[in-house]
């Protein structure tokens, strides 16, 4: 049966990274393979190309990494997924990793992430507010004041009353 441990280590060794990919289709047909973590099946995935299931088990994964403690990874995971995602879900995962880039105090990154959002002419209000948000966040602590104050700014006036109020909160 598959482990958890296994997987991980022939995903990092060298050897591995060639056969993973020669060998997805039978490494992702394994039965075994719904007993493994959500993290180890979505690296599967990425190292397969198999974009369906990048898309459904992305979010899980980035948790399951985020559960364990492990940010990096989580960083890692939801940066690859970003290539198999479109539109409104890209532009959440895009925040999702300006989330986690904040809490791991990455703030620059979680800025950029965030920021590129509020320019985004495709983004809705409610994740422009959002993005505001967490630019802003990164911003402070930062420590760029004036910065964060002309994101929190851009909050669109269309957004929720509840958004509203977490910007002027911020």
């Amino acid at each position: 049966t598959l482990s958890d441990e296994a997987l991980r280590r022939l995903l990092l060794s060298e050897e591995g990274q060639g056969s993973v990919a020669r060998s997805a289709d039978e490494l992702r047909d394994q039965p075994s393979l719904a007993e493994v973590s959500p993290r180890i099946r979505v690296e599967l995935a990425l190292h397969s190309g198999d974009a369906e299931r990048i898309r459904t088990q992305l979010g899980d994964a980035v948790q399951a990494c985020l559960d364990a403690g492990a940010t990096g990874g989580a960083i890692r995971i939801q940066q690859a997924g970003l290539a198999y995602l479109e539109g409104a879900a890209r532009r959440e995962a895009h925040l999702k990793l300006a989330d986690i880039c904040s809490q791991a105090g990455i703030y620059e990154r979680a800025h950029e992430e965030a920021r590129a959002l509020l320019d985004d002419p495709g983004a809705s209000a409610s994740l422009r507010a959002r993005a505001a948000v967490t630019s802003a966040g990164a911003l402070v602590a930062g420590s760029r004041l004036d910065e964060a104050v002309a994101d929190l700014a851009r909050v669109p006036p269309d957004a929720s009353p509840a958004l509203r109020a977490e910007a002027a909160r911020e």
